[in-house]
């Protein structure tokens, strides 16, 4: 239901080395933070979660300098 997210990757290193430990999203419409931890035993599920929400070209994403987070999102999890 939301039109725009802003969103946040906290990593270990940088770029194709490191790797995603956890992803921010939150929603301002619902003053809603959701954290999605890629270190849990569900990590499968929450790829496919934060996938279809991520992709969705309905839903404007807000990103402060989004470069790395959007490599390592794409190299790591697939999400374009």
């Amino acid at each position: 239901k939301e039109s725009y997210l802003a969103v946040d990757c906290e990593r270990v290193n940088l770029g194709k080395q490191g790797k995603i430990c956890l992803v921010q999203i939150a929603c301002y419409s619902s003053k809603t933070l959701f954290l999605f931890d890629l270190e849990s035993k569900t990590r499968e599920l929450v790829i496919k979660c934060l996938k279809v929400v991520l992709e969705d070209q309905k839903i404007q994403k807000v990103f402060h300098d989004s470069r790395s987070d959007c490599e390592s999102l794409l190299f790591h999890l697939n999400i374009n």
